[in-house]
């Protein structure tokens, strides 16, 4: 499983724990605060970087392909 996909599949487990946790007020402001916490982690902060570059890369490689597959495709 890639970073990125960790980092959403847990923030989706975060977001609905919250959404349906009947633990109350207090509950959801410590859920909350510590969602904040995590979102300023120097460390997240690092590895999201990271994971856009990737993307960028990623998706820069997809489109080179396809521009070379469109000139084959032309000649």
């Amino acid at each position: 499983m890639s970073m990125g996909w960790k980092i959403a599949f847990f923030g989706g487990v975060a977001v609905g724990y919250v959404m349906g946790s009947k633990a109350g007020r207090q509950r959801y402001e410590q859920i909350a605060r510590l969602g904040r916490k995590v979102r300023q982690s120097p460390t997240l902060q690092e590895a999201a970087g990271v994971v856009q570059e990737q993307a960028g890369k990623l998706a820069n490689t997809g489109r080179q392909r396809v521009v070379r597959a469109l000139h084959r495709v032309e000649a």
